[in-house]
């Protein structure tokens, strides 16, 4: 059976709370892909298409094994890989939503829009807490044991801002409202400690040494002298930042 031998057609689910984005460049499983956190009126819409699909697609009771996934959980039950710990069940904002992660392929990447379906030049635009609509499409997997319905997402609008997600971030105009900006002093002036600025001495001519050598050395350059390449400098890729694993079996639709 293939990886996505069934799949729906595309539709539309809104006032989305967007979490983990990577819309805009691949993330470590090298796709684009992005958390969503939904009302439950919009969850419930997304569990019936998936039970649907389910029922036409997996004929031999698959979507009934423990393992089986479906595309939507209680956003309070979401753990992280690494600490265990619920990643939403703390923010009042989050704890009654409802879960759906959702990816595209390299080859095909989501179309983001704004307000007025306008393409996204400015990405600051999209974050973790705005509010976005999104197209998307379910399909069945079914891969050496992992079974289940995911969510391939099609294209992303923005609808609204929404208080941020992101606990690291920094607004650095109120971080330093309180520092005040120095004033440069002029060449060969005190500085505020009293200590004289050094005079700025001219740059001696390409090739002639710099300071007067010592008694009984040569002149610079030495003649004959090897001098070592420089050691070439290569960049150090940053990691990107880790997305949730699939999400764990959910039948029947939870909170019921």
């Amino acid at each position: 059976m293939g990886n996505q031998s069934s799949n729906t057609e595309t539709f539309v689910v809104e006032n989305c709370i967007l979490s983990f984005p990577h819309l805009f460049a691949l993330d470590n499983n090298g796709k684009y892909s992005c958390a969503l956190l939904i009302p439950e009126a919009a969850a419930q819409m997304v569990y019936q298409k998936a039970q649907e699909l389910a029922a036409s697609h997996f004929t031999n009771g698959e979507s009934a094994l423990p393992t089986f996934r479906w595309p939507v959980m209680k956003a309070s039950d979401k753990q992280s890989q690494t600490t265990g710990q619920f990643i939403y069940r703390d923010n009042p904002r989050l704890a009654n939503l409802y879960l759906m992660s959702a990816n595209a392929s390299e080859e095909y990447p989501p179309q983001v829009v704004d307000q007025n379906r306008q393409k996204v030049m400015d990405r600051g635009l999209i974050y973790a807490g705005c509010i976005v609509a999104v197209g998307i499409r379910l399909f069945t997997y079914n891969n050496k044991g992992n079974i289940g319905i995911g969510v391939g997402l099609s294209a992303v609008m923005k609808q609204g801002d929404g208080e941020s997600l992101g606990g690291d971030s920094v607004n650095a105009e109120q971080l330093f409202s309180g520092v005040q900006a120095q004033a440069a002093a002029p060449v060969g002036q005190p500085m505020p400690g009293g200590a004289p600025m050094p005079t700025q001495q001219p740059a001696a001519p390409f090739g002639q040494p710099q300071t007067a050598p010592a008694p009984g050395m040569p002149a610079a350059p030495f003649q004959g002298a090897p001098t070592a390449p420089a050691a070439p400098v290569s960049g150090i890729p940053q990691p990107e930042v880790p997305v949730g694993q699939p999400m764990p079996a959910a039948p029947p639709f939870p909170g019921n």
